[in-house]
């Protein structure tokens, strides 16, 4: 009886492979480190509905798969409420570019006296998109300013597991201080 013994040799690359702690074939899960930014998730959601209220909380660090929208994109901000399907659903993040720049039927992010609002702009004028819930007139006394335009959105594959967000983290501990100092964040 013969037995295949080539597994039981040591070589240079079983040995090294051996020595690799486990994080090390994580790391590599991730197709590259360098493929991942942050970018500042906003901690008010933009409304598809009347408005939400603004809190003074700080952007999160948020990492996300480089790509065509996040290379002009400001900010990340989380839609709430169902006024803006069925594009824009409850809980997606969308990227935002600060502008006022805007065209007619640009998506766009405003402040309100009621809130943040993520809306369409036609003509001046704001709008949901779905019919079930429509958009109230605005007026001077709603102090209605645009903030920025809507530019995609963010897609689960675009996001890191929580393993490889922990990763991140470490990987990039210092682009997240640099984020922490440039948006006030207590270090």
């Amino acid at each position: 009886v013969r037995r295949n013994m080539s597994c039981a040799v040591p070589t240079k690359e079983n040995v090294a492979a051996r020595a690799r702690p486990n994080w090390w074939y994580r790391i590599n899960s991730i197709k590259s480190i360098k493929t991942q930014i942050i970018l500042p998730l906003q901690s008010t959601a933009a409304a598809a509905g009347p408005g939400n209220a603004f809190n003074d909380l700080k952007p999160q660090p948020f990492f996300v798969k480089k790509n065509r929208f996040n290379a002009e994109a400001d900010t990340l901000i989380r839609v709430s409420g169902h006024s803006m399907e069925p594009v824009y659903h409850d809980g997606d993040i969308v990227y935002v570019k600060y502008t006022t720049d805007v065209e007619s039927n640009d998506i766009v992010i405003c402040t309100t006296a009621d809130g943040a609002v993520i809306k369409r702009m036609y003509e001046n004028k704001l709008y949901s998109l779905n019919p079930q819930y429509p958009y109230g007139e605005k007026n001077d006394d709603d102090h209605v300013q645009v903030i920025g335009k809507v530019i995609g959105t963010v897609s689960a594959d675009e996001i890191p597991d929580e393993e490889d967000s922990a990763i991140l983290k470490d990987l990039k501990s210092e682009e997240l201080y640099e984020f922490e100092r440039e948006h006030g964040i207590p270090l």
